[in-house]
């Protein structure tokens, strides 16, 4: 073979691979992913609100305020419970798009190199699906994730906000740089530790399932992906907590600049950690985990719940799916 065959076998082999990547099964799946996250947080928003609150507040300060009833109360009373759904809508549209078809992408592989082996599925194939996912996904929608933060903490007397996401990212990358917009991205690597175990979990209760029926029903979906979530956010959400407080430090760095006039800034995720269970005892880890375990868990039985029927719809309509076993 010649060098120009070489080359040009080379180009058809990277050709065929990217076709292969852009499917319509793996739009499919991801579209639903997309969908069916955006209609369940729209369901379960104002309890995540109290969560995130919760999450940035200082616990060890005894006020009303400070808990569950409290701070849904004063949310309520400002009109601030539904703050900042529109970016959050936005943001979780994008990231779940793009979390769900990396996934598809790898898992396609996985299955056409079993096929060609003659294996039987492994467990370690979601377990990388889900994290090269959560990785990419979380480096690529990071700066989505730090303008959603921003406007839903953002004061009402404050800095005028964009209630737009793509328009806040814009505008601090013009205040503060291109660079400012991944700050905290190191604990959201971190945190890929959920979506691992949240879909390491689901797939592995659901895989028995479908190899007898086929595809899920709506309530074993439902329960599935709350179990799931409840075991992951258990897992992780110390760092969450951690993430939440890196990510408004920067938003708020005129108030905890190192120079008398508030407290030391976080040198990163472990001094956080540390800092909240010197400061406001072990509590302070998990503090909101209440209203967190209420949202997510919710959240995610609904995002699953919507999803299956969303991708099963999708394909059904592409005459994709097969019919369940009576």
């Amino acid at each position: 073979i010649s060098p120009g065959q070489t080359l040009w076998l080379k180009l058809a082999t990277v050709i065929a691979t990217v076709m292969g990547i852009f499917t319509a099964d793996n739009t499919a799946t991801a579209a639903a992913g997309s969908i069916g996250s955006v209609l369940a947080i729209s369901l379960v928003y104002p309890v995540d609100r109290v969560r995130v609150q919760l999450q940035i507040a200082n616990t060890a300060c005894k006020e009303e305020r400070s808990t569950p009833v409290g701070v849904c109360a004063r949310m309520f009373k400002e009109g601030t419970l539904y703050k900042g759904l529109y970016s959050v809508t936005q943001t979780m549209a994008v990231s779940n798009f793009v979390f769900f078809y990396i996934a598809a992408v790898i898992k396609l592989a996985f299955q056409k190199a079993r096929e060609r082996r003659g294996r039987k599925p492994s467990y370690y194939e979601p377990l990388v699906a889900s994290s090269v996912a959560g990785c990419l996904n979380m480096i690529l929608t990071e700066p989505l994730w730090r303008a959603n933060m921003i406007i839903s903490t953002a004061k009402p007397n404050g800095e005028q906000m964009s209630t737009d996401v793509f328009a806040t990212v814009v505008k601090l990358a013009q205040k503060d740089g291109v660079a400012s917009l991944w700050i905290g991205l190191g604990t959201s690597l971190l945190l890929v530790s959920n979506p691992i175990i949240q879909f390491f979990a689901y797939d592995a209760v659901k895989e028995p399932i479908v190899r007898r029926r086929k595809r899920l029903t709506g309530s074993q979906a439902f329960l599935i992906g709350a179990l799931a979530k409840t075991i992951a956010t258990i897992l992780t959400y110390p760092l969450q907590v951690a993430q939440s407080r890196l990510r408004m430090q920067k938003a708020k760095k005129q108030e905890v600049e190192s120079n008398g006039d508030g407290p030391k800034p976080y040198q990163g995720v472990w001094d956080c950690m540390v800092r909240i269970a010197q400061q406001e005892g072990v509590p302070g880890l998990f503090a909101g985990m209440g209203p967190k375990l209420v949202a997510t868990v919710l959240n995610a039985a609904f995002m699953f719940l919507f999803y299956e029927k969303i991708e099963y719809a999708i394909k059904k309509s592409m005459g994709r799916t097969k019919k369940l076993p009576q």
